[in-house]
C-alpha cells in the first residue's frame, strides 16, 4: 500500500480500510504529514477520537494543508463534546482549532452542530472606529 492508495480509500469513505493501509506502511511513512492527515480524518469519521486528536496534534504546526486538517479535526472533536454536553471541552477544542488556523473561525461559526448561544463567544469582536 501507499499513502496515495490510503487517500483513495479515504475518499471513497472506506475509513477502516484507509487506516489499515496506513498501518501497513513503514513507520517513517506513517509519520508523514499526508498519512497523519488521513489518520486524523478517518479516525474522526469512525469516532476514534483519541487517535484523531493525536494525529491532529502532530500536524497542527505543519504546512497550510496540515493545519487545515488539524483545525477541522479539532472542530469535529468539539462537536462531539458539545453533543454530549461537555461544553468546556468543546470550547477548548474550538479555541485550539482557531489557534491552529485562524480562518477556521468562519467554518466554526457556520457549523450547525453547535448552538448559536454557544458560538457567540467565537464571534469576531466588532471593529472600533
Amino acid at each position: 500500500m501507499t499513502i496515495t492508495q490510503a487517500q483513495g480509500l479515504l475518499d471513497l469513505g472506506m475509513f477502516s480500510d484507509a487506516l489499515s493501509a496506513l498501518r501497513s506502511l513503514p513507520l517513517e511513512l506513517q509519520e508523514a504529514g499526508a498519512a497523519l492527515r488521513i489518520k486524523a480524518r478517518a479516525s474522526a469519521a469512525l469516532g476514534k477520537w483519541e487517535a484523531a486528536r493525536e494525529a491532529a496534534d502532530l500536524i497542527r504546526h505543519g504546512n497550510e494543508v496540515d493545519r487545515q486538517e488539524a483545525a477541522a479535526c479539532y472542530q469535529s472533536l468539539a462537536a462531539e463534546h458539545f453533543k454530549h454536553g461537555r461544553n468546556d471541552e468543546a470550547r477548548n477544542f474550538l479555541k485550539r482549532a482557531i489557534a491552529t488556523r485562524p480562518a477556521q473561525r468562519e467554518a466554526i461559526l457556520d457549523d450547525l452542530r453547535f448552538g448559536e448561544r454557544f458560538l457567540a463567544e467565537f464571534q469576531r469582536p466588532a471593529e472600533v472606529i
